[in-house]
């Protein structure tokens, strides 16, 4: 049987720049703070399909980090988040990024030994209400009942 988490602690959002940019030292681009955290606000929320993502998402999966990242492309900041949570030997890390011109999502799932990570799959231009079943059918974990 399932037990709650208790801790939804994690999800204190942490926003940071894509590792990439700054370690080749181009991160030249001002970040909007506030459209970060709108972002990534809505995308917990649709992923929980509900504003209570905290308690609905720790519930049923155990997250050990939760970022708000942003990515530049040519000129072009996403913002999205980063989640890594409990599941050895599968999918551990997913990013979602979204495309707020056409009201979709990228999401790309990786497998992490906690020294290197492999992009296992990618979802692009996804509507919000399947990142769900997307978390769902690419981890095996459940996030609801």
């Amino acid at each position: 049987m399932l037990q709650p988490s208790k801790d939804s602690t994690i999800f204190t959002l942490i926003s940071q720049i894509q590792p990439v940019q700054r370690s080749l030292g181009t991160a030249q681009f001002s970040v909007d703070r506030k459209l970060q955290s709108e972002t990534a606000d809505t995308i917990l929320s649709e992923l929980a399909l509900s504003d209570n993502y905290e308690a609905k998402l720790s519930e049923f999966v155990e997250f050990t980090s939760v970022l708000k990242i942003a990515q530049v492309d040519q000129d072009v900041i996403r913002y999205g988040i980063h989640l890594e949570f409990m599941n050895p030997g599968k999918i551990n890390i997913i990013r979602i990024f979204k495309d707020d011109e056409n009201k979709t999502y990228d999401a790309y799932f990786f497998t992490s030994n906690g020294i290197d990570a492999d992009l296992i799959s990618l979802e692009l231009d996804t509507s919000g209400g399947h990142l769900p079943a997307l978390f769902e059918c690419r981890t095996g974990l459940i996030l609801s009942r």
